[in-house]
């Protein structure tokens, strides 16, 4: 849990970015079209109440969530630009040779 890749500003990016394509692809599949069953007016059978509620998953989370990952990347970002100084050894070093 501590690893520090865990809770990088890629990886909430990533996130992000992988939560809006899913979005957008059920988006341009049509399942907007389903949503319908929340009020109780559509007739179709299961694959369109679950395409309907895949698209409703889907939308409430890139509506709460990604927004979050989004500002949780930039702050995470801006705050190891502004606490890195010039000299604190984040340059990779390689090791003398014979030393362990």
């Amino acid at each position: 849990m501590r690893d520090p890749r865990l809770w990088s500003h890629g990886r909430f990016w990533s996130y992000a970015i992988v939560l809006t394509v899913l979005f957008l692809l059920a988006h341009l599949a049509g399942f907007r079209d389903h949503t319908s069953v929340l009020a109780g007016t559509h007739s179709g059978g299961f694959t369109a109440q679950f395409f309907g509620m895949v698209y409703l998953m889907l939308y409430v989370t890139w509506v709460c969530l990604v927004p979050i990952m989004v500002i949780a990347g930039f702050l995470l970002w801006l705050g190891g630009r502004l606490t890195r100084t010039p000299g604190d050894g984040t340059a990779t070093k390689t090791p003398e040779k014979g030393a362990r």
